[in-house]
């Protein structure tokens, strides 16, 4: 069993402040691991944006007659997609920000097929 070595400091003649190293780093390890969720969470908010993103430069090929229109939205969701997924990669392995940002993409690409395009979904029986 490990001793925990705390010092005493008397501030005033009364209440005695207690120091203890040990505990002292176990609320940093904690304050770390916090830190590191939000990390985490911020990298698939990230990827997952990036996907959208994705989707809708596609959707936006498909749904404006305009070139210069089309062209133009399709630029901008693409490098928006591309600053998103780079920023995903900061906070996760390669792996996970390559599948968070294909799933959005392929969901909101299903999603806007199926409501803004009305496209049919065919469900086969094997």
């Amino acid at each position: 069993m490990v001793g925990i070595d705390c010092q005493i400091h008397f501030h005033r003649p009364t209440l005695p402040a207690v120091s203890c190293p040990q505990r002292e780093s176990l609320g940093k390890d904690s304050h770390n691991r916090t830190r590191m969720g939000s990390k985490i969470k911020r990298g698939y908010a990230s990827a997952i944006s990036g996907g959208v993103f994705a989707a809708l430069a596609a959707i936006s090929a498909k749904l404006f007659s305009s070139q210069l229109i089309k062209y133009g939205f399709v630029v901008l969701f693409n490098v928006t997609m591309w600053g998103c997924y780079t920023n995903s990669l900061r906070a996760l392995s390669s792996l996970q920000a390559t599948v968070a940002s294909f799933a959005a993409n392929f969901l909101s690409s299903g999603l806007a097929g199926f409501f803004l395009f009305e496209e049919k979904l065919s469900f086969k029986e094997t």
